[in-house]
């Protein structure tokens, strides 16, 4: 039987109290950034339809079209987001599909089930 009362016992189980636990993270936004069909396309302006797409958290915006979206969920190597979007001031709700691998993202519009491929600008 241990005594518990030993010094030790304490200063072990103090110890222990003192290491940190890591909460479960979600997946990191890999989709942040700015993005283009092309490297060349990078450098289009953002008033242009060929402009680069800017994705934040909660937001994809290029020329004419944005779409905001309240959280996302992961599942299949893919962010999904159901967005409400205005594409040339018409309003939609959307179903996007977001996945990354390194530099190059496939976004897929559920509307229309149409991917575009793009490339991550530096």
């Amino acid at each position: 039987m241990r005594n518990l009362k030993s010094p030790f016992v304490w200063a072990a189980a103090g110890l222990l109290a003192c290491v940190p636990v890591q909460a479960k993270t979600a997946k990191p936004l890999a989709y942040i950034g700015t993005w283009a069909t092309s490297l060349a396309g990078c450098k289009a302006p953002a008033g242009k339809q060929d402009a680069p797409v800017v994705l934040t958290e909660n937001d994809y915006n290029q020329f004419e079209t944005h779409c905001s979206w309240d959280k996302t969920s992961y599942r299949s190597y893919a962010w999904h987001a159901k967005a409400a979007c205005v594409a040339s001031g018409n309003k939609h709700d959307e179903m996007l599909d977001i996945a990354v691998s390194g530099d190059a993202m496939s976004l897929t519009w559920g509307g229309t089930n149409t991917t575009i491929h793009y490339a991550r600008c530096k």
